[in-house]
């Protein structure tokens, strides 16, 4: 017989409670990871439009513009 409802488990005559803390501090660790994995990626992605962004600019810089009298 089992009781979904309230998270209870009988086995062999026994009543059984799942471990919430372990499965919270599990979850929990999990999630950290995934936002430090996350947060990491977009600074280094932020970091490659800055960079390419400084050396379309000096690109620029070495263009010398026609104007129509020349």
């Amino acid at each position: 017989m089992r009781s979904f409802g309230c998270a209870l488990f009988i086995f062999k005559g026994e009543k059984i409670m799942p471990d919430y803390k372990a499965m919270y501090l599990d979850l929990f660790n999990s999630v950290t990871d995934a936002i430090e994995i996350l947060s990491e990626a977009q600074r280094k992605s932020e970091e490659l439009f800055i960079t390419s962004c400084e050396k379309e600019a000096e690109k620029l810089k070495n263009i010398k513009l026609i104007t129509p009298e020349e």
